[in-house]
């Protein structure tokens, strides 16, 4: 199988697309516009809908929306350690922060719900949240709560990267997708693919990628695509290739369901056809000739006879 065969699989069955823009999105300072209108709906499957509820994730942090933590650490805290998962205690705060406080939570006590998952966890978390809790917010407050934290996520990304604004679409949406899945501060700690990015070498910053964590194969593998694609030469800066770097098919279709589709096919015969050693390349090239030929032939004949 292809390095990205999995990736492509993943994209079809959730529908996983992008959207087109150009110019830096309104609001912004220099995310491109396809970055900031994709960004929810591209990570949707990899950190799952915009959930209207308080919920603990793997290690007890309370979060909501699509994957926006509202928690934060208690003193002498260590995940993995005495919090988290492989421990009987959650991480974060025992009761909510002046984050969570603040949010506009209708239907319900953010207190009271928090208390539930918290006790909950880890036999309750993520969606399973949502029977044991009351408090909601709404839609629009989430996508204006994920904007803005978009626009916070840039503002610590300018610091590391004067030039994000330069960096074509692919590019800045694998920086946004790192920093979304563990924080702008721990992308600071990526050095060496910080250098590259700013050295303007994507292929080498797409080799620098990986982070570690559970459940994050596949962001992992569609950051590193996005660098690569950003590393190649001519392209669009504004437009987003995302799986259209590995085929030449457009992902433009709603949801990316049948180009998506027709990308893993394509991409498993070309997997397939580079697996081939030299001589059978040779066979099947003279192959594909004379049956090309013959056809052509054929119809020659045809018309002649008439």
């Amino acid at each position: 199988m292809g390095e990205y065969d999995a990736l492509v699989a993943f994209a079809h069955k959730f529908g996983q697309s992008v959207v087109q823009g150009s110019g830096v999105a309104p609001g912004f300072q220099a995310t491109r516009a396809s970055v900031v209108d994709t960004f929810i709906p591209w990570s949707g499957p990899f950190e799952g809908p915009l959930l209207p509820y308080p919920y603990t994730d793997v290690d007890g942090w309370v979060t909501t929306g699509t994957g926006q933590m509202i928690d934060a650490g208690a003193s002498g805290q260590q995940k993995g350690v005495n919090c988290g998962k492989g421990t009987s205690a959650p991480c974060g705060q025992a009761t909510p922060t002046a984050k969570a406080l603040s949010l506009p939570w209708t239907g319900g006590s953010i207190a009271t719900d928090w208390a539930a998952i918290k006790a909950a966890w880890p036999g309750v978390q993520s969606t399973a949240c949502a029977g044991i809790t009351s408090a909601r917010l709404s839609k629009d407050f989430l996508v204006s709560m994920a904007m803005d934290q978009m626009k916070a996520n840039e503002r610590d990304v300018l610091k590391l990267v004067p030039g994000f604004a330069q960096v074509p679409a692919d590019g800045q949406l694998a920086l946004h997708s790192m920093m979304w899945s563990m924080g702008s501060g721990a992308l600071a700690t990526f050095k060496n693919l910080l250098s590259a990015v700013n050295s303007g070498d994507y292929a080498t910053a797409a080799a620098q990628s990986h982070m570690h964590g559970d459940g994050i194969d596949m962001r992992n593998l569609a950051n590193k695509l996005l660098l690569t694609n950003a590393s190649k030469p001519g392209i669009d800066p504004d437009h987003l290739y995302y799986l259209e770097g590995l085929t030449g098919l457009a992902m433009s279709l709603p949801g990316g369901g049948p180009a998506v589709a027709v990308m893993n096919v394509s991409s498993s015969m070309m997997t397939k056809w580079s697996a081939l050693p030299t001589w059978q390349k040779a066979l099947l090239g003279i192959g594909a000739v004379v049956v090309v030929g013959g056809a052509i032939y054929g119809v020659v004949a045809i018309v002649t006879d008439d």
